[in-house]
């Protein structure tokens, strides 16, 4: 074998580690092992103990090592030493982790003044700073991950020098510290966003503390870490260990882009398999101010589950910035027709026709009280509560009766229309969807569309009432504000992708903007997604669209790409005027402002990001669409 053809299968076996081709990796490093020499020798006993170390095989990765480890060695390496270090720390041997750290560190430094006399690659030996600040890591030692960051800050070539130093601030409790530590990690992708959101709820103190490992995350192994646990108790509650599921978990529950479902589901996972970690989770969030009742009470029927508290017992609740005591009973439902409470509800009926509201409430409030989870009462009771706007009230009845009865088309229409009278349209629309395919009667269906039409236009009955008084179109052009606002407020980075700025957009926009481009829009969103960027960033179409876009289009890319590629929405606005006016249903009225037309065409996208730790409005270019735009209007 020669060395071009060494170097190309050792270049080979790299890519495949990277990729996580574990296998393919070490058959091709087993074939180079019987040519190398020397320093390649190392190389390659270095990429196999990563492999096993990788495999969770940390015995098997030590004894790798070991041969390469003896004092005085002809050839010493920081990764090797580091790496060792590494693995001593795992297996709990601290004394000799650190032996080999120290080690490490003086190797890395006593070549730094002479790279270039022994013709050492000086990108390649700065590399190994992250080697070394991994390796405290895992021994826990925070403070020295910090001091080898700043020592060596100069040296830095990657983005996991910083990211293992926010880990540590994190760990160290200094959360601000780790959050604007991690800003610049925006530009390299989304990854690191949930970290600094859950930095910022340690700050607020709306989470107890947990610490962080120093392994980059890789999101889609975490999920499937729990995932693999199974049903298995004690698997979960190891996995739950780890700070990264907790982080994906926290993002899910206080992030904007889950629905109440995913968050309540997320907050059980999180406080039942949590330990005494999950256990003060749960009892912080009956006190946080952000946590939706509902999420509230599903922690607070968990934290029962648990033992927490017993059924029965009071409980303080923060509801609306008060206090709140709230007891907790198990209630159960009777489905089985009960002529003696039918008679009840049919007496509340009628004095409720009478106008006699709290007469009526005092007929079926005492049946709630001690238990009596009879649908019909039930019904009857959260509407009379309706009729007086006692809402919460209504809501801590239908609500868990429609998770008990989740295909009752008669509770489900009524929680729906309890979340219309609230402003709360998207849990009405996800009520209606869940019944919308049942078999029901004609004028059922009249109500269902009827209800449907409010929640999609965002009208409260009384805004209803008004709208067909009034007209519509002056109401529905402040509807349409509202509901643009709100993808303005979705979270893009200056680095973020086209993909990610399609994803935020709502069906309306993908279909006028396969129009705009003259795509054939696909059936299912997820392939017109791909086909709109596919077309977008193939740089003859992109060519093209550019051409075809106004002077002020061309100017607005041109200031942005002189800007880095984004820029404040407010400082766009000021240049070329505010988005006020465009509305939202772009497919049937285009935008009329700049920035709007441009965010209709897939050029630039509009979204909230983290900037100087606060949350900002930009405009973007996204960033596989930057470079070829450069070239286009540049040249």
């Amino acid at each position: 074998m020669n060395s071009d053809q060494y170097g190309q299968l050792m270049e080979k076996a790299s890519k495949q580690i990277s990729e996580n081709k574990l296998d393919n990796a070490e058959k091709i490093l087993q074939k180079l092992m019987p040519h190398a020499k020397g320093k390649e020798k190392v190389v390659v006993t270095n990429n196999l103990a990563t492999i096993e170390y990788a495999r969770g095989n940390v015995k098997q990765a030590l004894s790798l090592l070991e041969p390469c480890l003896e004092t005085g060695s002809a050839i010493e390496s920081p990764y090797t030493l580091g790496l060792a270090a590494q693995l001593y720390a795992r297996l709990e041997r601290r004394n000799e982790a650190e032996h080999f750290l120290n080690r490490a560190v003086k190797v890395f430094e006593s070549k730094l003044p002479c790279l270039r006399e022994e013709n050492i690659e000086p990108h390649s030996w700065y590399e190994y700073t992250v080697q070394l600040m991994r390796a405290a890591g895992i021994l826990g030692d925070h403070r020295r991950v910090i001091d080898l960051y700043k020592k060596y800050e100069r040296y830095h070539v990657g983005w996991e020098n910083r990211f293992n130093a926010g880990i540590a601030y994190f760990n160290l409790k200094r959360y601000k510290q780790a959050a604007s530590i991690w800003e610049p990690l925006n530009r390299i992708g989304n990854f690191i966003i949930p970290f600094q959101e859950v930095a910022f709820l340690l700050e607020r103190d709306v989470i107890p503390h947990f610490e962080l490992s120093y392994n980059p995350p890789e999101w889609d192994k975490v999920i499937e870490q729990f995932k693999n646990a199974g049903d298995d108790r004690e698997k979960q509650e190891g996995a739950l260990e780890d700070g990264q599921i907790r982080v994906v978990l926290l993002d899910t529950l206080f992030g904007e882009q889950a629905g109440e479902e995913e968050k309540k589901n997320a907050a059980r996972i999180l406080i039942d398999y949590g330990r005494a970690w999950g256990k003060e989770l749960g009892q912080r969030l009956l006190e946080s101010a952000l946590v939706a009742y509902e999420i509230k009470m599903g922690a607070l029927f968990t934290l029962v589950e648990r033992g927490v508290y017993k059924e029965g017992e009071e409980v303080p609740v923060w509801i609306d910035g008060e206090e709140t005591v709230v007891r907790v009973e198990k209630k159960e439902v009777s489905t089985e027709p009960n002529q003696e409470l039918d008679q009840l509800c049919d007496r509340a009926a009628e004095l409720r026709e009478k106008g006699q509201f709290k007469e009526a409430i005092a007929l079926l409030e005492p049946l709630h009280q001690e238990g009596t989870f009879y649908p019909r009462a039930m019904v009857t009771l959260a509407n009379l509560y309706r009729n007086i706007s006692e809402y919460e009230q209504a809501l801590t009845i239908l609500k868990p009766l429609s998770e008990i009865m989740p295909e009752e088309p008669v509770v489900m229409i009524n929680l729906a229309g309890l979340y219309i009278e609230i402003g709360q349209f998207d849990q009405a629309l996800q009520c209606i969807a869940i019944i919308e395919d049942e078999g029901v009667d004609k004028s059922f269906r009249v109500r269902l569309d009827y209800m449907r039409r409010m929640a999609e236009q965002r009208l409260t009955p009384g805004e209803y009432a008004d709208y067909l008084k009034n007209g519509y179109d002056a109401y529905m052009d402040e509807v349409e504000e509202d509901l643009r606002a709100e993808i303005e407020e979705k979270k893009i980075t200056p680095e973020s992708l086209l993909s990610r700025g399609l994803k935020n957009m709502p069906n309306e926009w993908l279909l006028m903007m396969c129009e705009i481009h003259d795509i054939e829009p696909c059936r299912l969103r997820s392939q017109r997604e791909k086909a709109i960027n596919s077309h977008l960033t193939n740089p003859a179409h992109l060519k093209q669209a550019v051409q075809e876009l106004a002077a002020d289009e061309q100017e607005l890319l041109l200031y942005l790409l002189n800007k880095g590629g984004w820029a404040l929405l407010s400082s766009v606005s000021r240049k070329f005027g505010k988005m006020e006016g465009d509305g939202f249903y772009w497919y049937e009225e285009e935008p009329q402002s700049t920035t709007g037309r441009l965010w209709s065409k897939g050029l630039i996208m509009v979204g909230k990001a983290i900037h100087n730790n606060r949350q900002v409005k930009i405009a973007a270019i996204p960033a596989d669409l930057k470079p070829l735009l450069e070239k286009i209007l540049k040249t």
